[in-house]
């Protein structure tokens, strides 16, 4: 008999290659959880668990790691078993390595470090090229990288299960999620975390009268290939130094609009995209701007001759800064839900994984006080907000001017040893933005008198 961490007898689910509480799935202990749950109402718990997380990307399942460190019974969910893969450029920031585990652990899913970044402006006749002593960013795969964060938080004691989050809703005495086949669970808080479309933010929107949903001004759209082109190319094209490529506005594919293409080397594999708001991308024949982005990398070296786009992903991302508030009775948002993604990079991993670590201690205080209201829960709020949230303020100010003045700016930076070390590190968020601000706005003065 294997035992969870928290005392459970641990079974296996044959579409999720992990083990789990019982509580995650069916099972012939059904009876010996018919007892416990029992037990619970009769103590006055009549939840299903005492907290649910709605998504199990980095900031649900980081959540819920941390909430069944603490001994609560969590249940997280999400629309896929593992593993599963998601649109995305896949580099984590160096400050990821602030999760114990994750500096412990980094080897089992590292596919590569960048130690050389290379940003052209959207003409090409412009670029920063900087290359650093230390890791500017680590590169790994989603479906690798998510999967271990969901087995991080099974190892906790976490519960996953499989479904769609259709509705979600607060009362008095408890938060409820309604799944698309009719299932409805109960907890005392929920914390939403499925993406930019979630439906606690949704809900937390609507009850503090803000839009219900993203604008095409502010939700962006990102499409992605992973090519496999062998290690020996890779070493060839990228170096040791393994070389991120950045092309603002796509090398200009996007005519003026906002974003930028990317080239990220993982292993023998190219992680390739591009990605702009809604707005932008609605304007454009994005396959054939995919392929005219290849027709580029292909003339400078950095792709195969021979390399073919025969498919590619899409996912939405929020560009445009955090969602206004981010909690309600019972409620919190974390992640892509609450809009935690860098404006100037789109990097969002870091950004999720400490929001869903700030919601769970948020909520164990809530919950050692016996108290889940607004007013309480907003404590959520401020915290987020002085980790980082300043910064979000500032780089949307410095996304918008870069987008607006790109020649220029990366011009500047060519030239400007000091500016270029600190558009990269605000690139990259390897130091906070907030701090940088005057310093960056000094050099850019600087550059524009030609002092």
């Amino acid at each position: 008999n294997i035992l969870s961490p928290l005392g459970h007898p641990l079974i296996f689910h044959p579409l999720f290659p992990i083990f789990h509480p019982p509580l995650a799935i069916p099972s012939p202990l059904h009876k010996f959880i018919k007892i416990v749950k029992t037990q619970n109402q009769i103590m006055g718990d009549m939840t299903d668990a005492d907290f649910i997380v709605c998504g199990a990307g980095p900031a649900g399942s980081t959540a819920a790691r941390y909430l069944s460190e603490k001994g609560h019974r969590a249940i997280f969910i999400d629309r896929d078993n593992f593993p599963r893969d998601k649109p995305c450029g896949g580099g984590l920031c160096p400050h990821i390595l602030d999760f114990d585990y994750i500096k412990e652990t980094l080897e089992d899913y590292l596919e590569g470090v960048c130690y050389r970044g290379i940003i052209y402006s959207p003409s090409m006749k412009k670029s920063i090229d900087y290359t650093s002593e230390r890791p500017l960013f680590y590169n790994i795969k989603r479906k690798k990288f998510d999967h271990q964060l969901a087995k991080f938080a099974l190892e906790k004691g976490a519960e996953f299960r499989k479904g769609v989050v259709k509705a979600v809703s607060e009362s008095e005495n408890e938060a409820s999620v309604t799944l698309t086949d009719g299932t409805v669970l109960t907890a005392k808080a929920v914390i939403g975390a499925t993406g930019p479309y979630d439906p606690t933010a949704k809900y937390i929107r609507e009850k503090n009268g803000l839009p219900s949903a993203y604008l095409d001004s502010e939700i962006g759209t990102i499409l992605v290939k992973e090519f496999e082109v062998g290690k020996e190319f890779i070493d060839f094209a990228y170096g040791e130094e393994r070389t991120a490529l950045i092309h603002l506005q796509t090398a200009g594919l996007l005519k003026g609009g906002y974003g930028y293409g990317w080239v990220f080397s993982k292993g023998d594999v190219l992680n390739i995209g591009y990605g702009g708001f809604k707005r932008d991308m609605k304007k454009i024949d994005v396959r054939q701007t995919f392929e005219d982005y290849l027709e580029i990398l292909k003339k400078d070296g950095f792709v195969p001759e021979n390399l073919r786009l025969e498919g590619y992903r899409g996912a939405p991302l929020p560009l445009a800064g955090n969602v206004k508030i981010t909690y309600h009775n019972r409620l919190l948002i974390a992640g892509d839900a609450a809009g935690f993604v860098a404006p100037i990079s789109g990097e969002g991993i870091y950004f999720a994984m400490d929001s869903g670590r700030i919601a769970a201690e948020v909520l164990n205080a809530a919950h050692e006080a016996g108290d889940f209201s607004s007013k309480r829960l907003s404590d959520y709020q401020r915290k987020w907000y002085r980790a980082w949230g300043r910064d979000f303020r500032v780089l949307r100010f410095f996304a918008n001017r870069l987008m607006a003045w790109p020649e220029a700016l990366i011009g500047y930076g060519q030239r400007d040893e000091v500016l270029k070390k600190y558009l990269v590190d605000i690139f990259i968020s390897s130091r906070s933005a907030d701090d940088l601000k005057y310093r960056v706005a000094g050099r850019v003065v600087k550059n524009f008198l030609h002092l």
